[in-house]
């Protein structure tokens, strides 16, 4: 396996350089006014960002991965470990996807809020991406295609504290392998870390019950 570049998480750029965004750009958009500036924690490569730039929204993309950043274009960039982000400066919405909220321990949890709370404005909106409940909770093998890219999860640890797993992506003859641990977030625990952080939730706003729109 050539050994590519990874994020410090572990996230292979060359597999978020190839898949597409899929529908969270419109989930976003959908979900905000249609002229809010956007605040992007973990933007990556771009992916969501290029997608919503297209659809009007200036963006602001923070991600402590420089090579992951330099994938940016059209953007604002900002090289920074967004748990300790503070630009001075307040979005009408601010998005954490990626699943960040799913870091494990309750404290990285309310930290990643707080960063939200202090970059929303006050009419804004902080969407946040969770892993899909039901399979948070009890996680199982898969695995599928996601543009070019083929993917297979491999489960190896679950417990009531969360679970780690492997995943092995394909792309032509290239491969990647990224190692992850994540905690399953019920809908007590989101509603428990948005108010620590000064948040209120609102309510999912996509089906599956993925993204949560809390409000300052």
């Amino acid at each position: 396996m050539r050994v590519e570049h990874a994020a410090p998480d572990g996230s292979p750029v060359g597999v978020y350089l190839a898949i597409p965004a899929g529908k969270e750009p419109e989930i976003i958009h959908s979900s905000i006014a249609s002229d809010a500036d956007i605040l992007e924690l973990g933007c990556g490569v771009g992916r969501l960002t290029r997608v919503l730039l297209a659809y009007g929204h200036d963006v602001v993309g923070v991600d402590n991965d420089p090579v992951m950043l330099a994938h940016v274009t059209g953007a604002e960039t900002v090289h920074a470990d967004f748990y300790d982000l503070d630009l001075g400066r307040r979005f009408g919405a601010v998005v954490a996807a990626s699943h960040l909220v799913n870091t494990p321990g309750e404290a990285n949890r309310i930290r990643l809020l707080e960063v939200c709370a202090r970059h929303v404005r006050d009419d804004g909106v902080v969407l946040v991406e969770r892993y899909p409940p039901a399979w948070s909770e009890d996680p199982h093998d898969s695995s599928g295609m996601t543009g070019p890219v083929a993917s297979a999860v491999s489960v190896h640890r679950k417990g009531p504290d969360g679970f780690s797993a492997t995943v092995e992506y394909r792309l032509g003859e290239r491969r990647w392998q990224h190692d992850f641990t994540a905690e399953h977030v019920d809908d007590a625990m989101m509603i428990d870390a948005a108010a620590k952080a000064g948040l209120r939730f609102a309510d999912w706003v996509d089906d599956a019950q993925t993204w949560a729109r809390l409000l300052p």
